[in-house]
């Protein structure tokens, strides 16, 4: 036997295995999350101009996140005032909802397919398995591992995508 310690698996590993085993779905999540930070972000930072012109001050940008939303604003050929300010932070939470959406509903279909996908990698492993070892084990060990392991599996997945 060897003497070095085994390697305990670690969340770099964790995702390195999804995004391999997984690469299409983990990167189209990924995505999807990123755009809908980037979404949430851009409306909460036009909360401050809005701030400003609720508490009386002027539409001026003065501060870097009022600068930046005068500029975008400019760019776009809007006005800076209120009701556009306002649409653009309730467009910015709804965009952020919908993709979220979007993407809870991609780790939905790629939970149910991690979890056939373990099934059956976990049946092929039986059929080529050395079945004395399971004639020493009682049967609801490997009706557990067919059904709760592989569930226990996909959760893990479905929790690293939600406190993404």
């Amino acid at each position: 036997m060897s003497s070095e310690p085994t390697r305990q698996p670690n969340t770099v590993d964790f995702y390195r295995y999804f995004l391999t085993r997984y690469p299409g779905q983990t990167v189209s999540l990924i995505v999807l999350f990123l755009f809908a930070s980037a979404a949430e972000g851009f409306s909460l930072l036009t909360l401050f101009p809005v701030l400003k012109v609720m508490l009386g001050g002027e539409q001026s940008s003065d501060s870097g996140a009022g600068r930046y939303v005068g500029d975008l604003f400019a760019a776009t050929g809007l006005e800076m005032s209120l009701t556009n300010l306002l649409l653009v932070v309730v467009v910015g939470i709804v965009i952020k909802g919908f993709l979220s959406w979007v993407a809870m509903h991609q780790v939905a279909k790629t939970i149910a397919e991690m979890a056939t996908s373990f099934r059956l990698d976990l049946v092929g492993a039986l059929f080529r398995a050395d079945w004395t070892f399971f004639a020493d084990h009682p049967t609801g060990a490997l009706s557990n591992a067919v059904s709760g392991e592989t569930a226990a599996a996909a959760s893990a997945y479905n929790h690293a995508c939600r406190s993404a």
